[in-house]
């Protein structure tokens, strides 16, 4: 299933993104994948490995190459317009990371086992964000940025 960012309007043989830039046709059938991954791993041989393993499974998109400032829900936006996510680490953000592509209803995947999530990582990643000091402002961001999946999110941290 291709994301909301691409649109299927084809003009010959270019297929024009949201962001009206053209891409290939070839690339707009591939898998769009968020790596989500420790700040302090950008730029390291870990990232570059993980990156080795991912290039061959889709279309990668790095955090690190984003030029979106450092509001967490404008990474969350970008999350939500892939098709899957890879994670690596359990820091807030990418804990925020990985319950939104949940929420989302997207497939992620732990890049160190290589499977799809457990319920013990989905539950761990639950009690960080829940015992996070940001927890009540994250939960009122997310309603505001994602009403549609704001009930799926209430439900997955456990919150009435």
């Amino acid at each position: 299933m291709i994301s909301g960012l691409l649109s299927t309007q084809n003009t010959k043989h270019n297929i024009i993104s949201k962001d009206h830039k053209k891409v290939s046709a070839n690339e707009s059938l591939q898998i769009h994948i968020y790596y989500a991954h420790p700040i302090g791993t950008y730029y390291t041989a870990i990232e570059n490995k993980d990156l080795a393993f991912l290039k061959n499974k889709g279309i990668i998109t790095n955090p690190r190459d984003l030029n979106i400032g450092s509001d967490m829900f404008c990474y969350l936006k970008v999350v939500k317009r892939n098709d899957m996510v890879y994670y690596r680490g359990q820091t807030i953000g990418v804990v925020l990371e990985i319950l939104s592509a949940l929420a989302f209803g997207k497939k992620v995947y732990s890049i160190e086992t290589r499977k799809s999530i457990s319920k013990r990582e989905k539950d761990l990643f639950v009690q960080i964000l829940n015992s996070s000091i940001h927890r009540e402002s994250d939960i009122y961001q997310f309603k505001y940025y994602f009403p549609d999946d704001f009930n799926n999110f209430i439900k997955l941290i456990g919150v009435e």
